[in-house]
């Protein structure tokens, strides 16, 4: 891994703690981004550990089950990664649609777990699905340019 890379991945990674707290403190938000935005971004390895680090610190910032914040985190990074096998890396349409589809499928299985009802599962899947979209923008244009900015000669 580059220098780079990991400066953009923490700085993306502290830019999400900040937006997760003010906005999303108890719900996947972008804190459980970094770790799409890394799957998209660098493959399904990298997406993994970047959302288990993102679901540690999801755990650490709102009080919720760790190994449950670090499962989710873990495999939504790795299986966006796998988008990435079908689809362009660098696309910012393509990271967002995403993002809904994951966010919003997230919203879903939360509500059923919590026994919510038909019209509360669904508008919480469409405004956490947007909302989302929404923060993935800047956040994956983050992540992209300081992956694209990581030179060959300043590797680890």
């Amino acid at each position: 891994m580059r220098w780079g890379e990991i400066f953009g991945w923490g700085t993306a990674l502290w830019l999400a703690a900040g937006v997760q707290a003010n906005f999303t403190p108890a719900l996947p938000g972008a804190l459980w981004l970094i770790g799409v935005a890394a799957g998209l971004a660098a493959g399904p390895a990298t997406g993994a550990v970047v959302g288990a680090f993102g679901g540690l610190s999801l755990s650490v910032l709102s009080g919720s089950n760790l190994v449950y914040d670090i499962i989710i985190g873990s495999l939504s990074g790795a299986m966006a990664g796998l988008v990435t096998l079908r689809y362009s890396k660098h696309n910012l349409l393509v990271a967002m649609l995403t993002t809904l589809l994951f966010s919003a499928f997230l919203a879903v299985i939360i509500n059923v777990a919590a026994h919510e009802d038909l019209t509360t599962t669904l508008l919480a899947s469409a405004t956490m699905g947007g909302i989302n979209a929404l923060i993935m923008a800047p956040l994956y244009l983050l992540v992209m340019i300081f992956f694209a900015r990581a030179g060959n000669n300043n590797t680890i």
